[in-house]
């Protein structure tokens, strides 16, 4: 299994980094829900496959910290044939005080290798940058 990795700063708070986490999570797979709701999706799969679970520290191996908070989700993808069935993503957020690290960690096979930066770079953009 390899990984793709994105690592931020940002002055949102712990809350507010948990916060929006869900809300990105929730809003990629909005996306292809709408999708699947055009193709030949049977009614019973409308509400369900976005799953959100708590994730072990292995996938963070390069953080100092303990993470204040730590999530992972599996996204359900738009077509097995030219995607994954699903995506898993992970963050933890390291608190500073003054700021938050954090890290998004997207495990993948060798052929999901860009579906996995694609979700992660869509998540991170939900996070302004940090001042210099």
């Amino acid at each position: 299994m390899q990984r793709s990795r994105i690592e931020f700063s940002t002055d949102k708070s712990v809350q507010e980094c948990a916060a929006t986490f869900q809300q990105a999570v929730r809003s990629s797979y909005a996306g292809a829900l709408r999708l699947k709701r055009g193709g030949s999706m049977p009614r019973g799969e409308r509400s369900g496959g976005l799953e959100f679970f708590t994730p072990g520290l292995a996938a963070c191996s390069s953080l100092d910290d303990q993470p204040a908070w730590q999530a992972a989700a599996w996204i359900p993808g738009v077509s097995r044939m030219y995607e994954p069935d699903r995506l898993a993503v992970h963050i933890y957020v390291v608190d500073h005080g003054d700021h938050r690290e954090v890290q998004l960690v997207g495990p993948h096979g060798a052929r999901d290798k860009d579906s996995a930066h694609r979700l992660l770079r869509g998540i991170a953009d939900k996070y302004p940058p940090r001042p210099s």
